[in-house]
């Protein structure tokens, strides 16, 4: 769960009461995916069972909710946010966009960033659950762009394994920007997995 400090900045009157509603419920949660059973589950199609704790579940849809009131689109703002666009503001609506097409506000097009995931899946420690953004006209995250981004996290991570997946279109959140899902395994796994 991402640390409470982090979004207080962000969205601290959310926080409160997601707190307050996590601890106050008892679940008998899932236990974390190891990454054989995320392999698993990727080689057989079953995205579907690659899915967040039910604490950052509540999370995501607060900060999801509060992104939707303030943006034209989760596009809009991870265009912003992970390449460092700039945004402006629609009079009408007061909602922040970034104007399209890009090439007219951006010389930097086909930009790749390769970065943790802000909301993970419910995966054991050893998991790290990286997203690789693709920015430009027409882009399409690649497995070459998936290969070449393995290479320059081995930097920062000591690399196991790995695997990626991009989900199909009635699983994607973020349905502007191609992404990726790249899953690191940073050390072995315990024996039975």
């Amino acid at each position: 769960m991402p640390a409470a400090d982090q979004w207080s900045s962000r969205c601290s009157y959310l926080l409160v009461g997601i707190i307050t509603m996590s601890s106050d419920k008892s679940t008998s949660e899932a236990k974390p995916l190891c990454f054989n059973e995320i392999k698993d589950a990727i080689e057989n199609g079953d995205l579907h069972l690659l899915k967040r704790s039910d604490d950052d579940q509540v999370i995501y849809r607060a900060r999801m909710a509060k992104l939707k009131a303030e943006w034209k689109s989760a596009g809009d703002f991870i265009i912003h946010d992970k390449f460092g666009i700039p945004y402006h503001i629609d009079e009408p609506t007061n909602m922040k966009f970034v104007p399209r097409p890009l090439e007219c506000v951006h010389t930097k097009i086909n930009d790749l960033a390769l970065l943790e995931n802000d909301f993970p899946y419910h995966f054991e420690k050893d998991v790290k659950h990286l997203l690789l953004w693709k920015l430009g006209k027409d882009a399409v995250v690649t497995e070459q762009d998936v290969a070449n981004s393995l290479k320059d996290i081995s930097t920062k991570y000591k690399v196991v394994n790995s695997c990626f997946f991009i989900n199909p279109p009635e699983l994607k959140s973020i349905l502007d920007v191609s992404h990726a899902h790249i899953i690191i395994r940073t050390a072995p796994e315990p024996t039975g997995c």
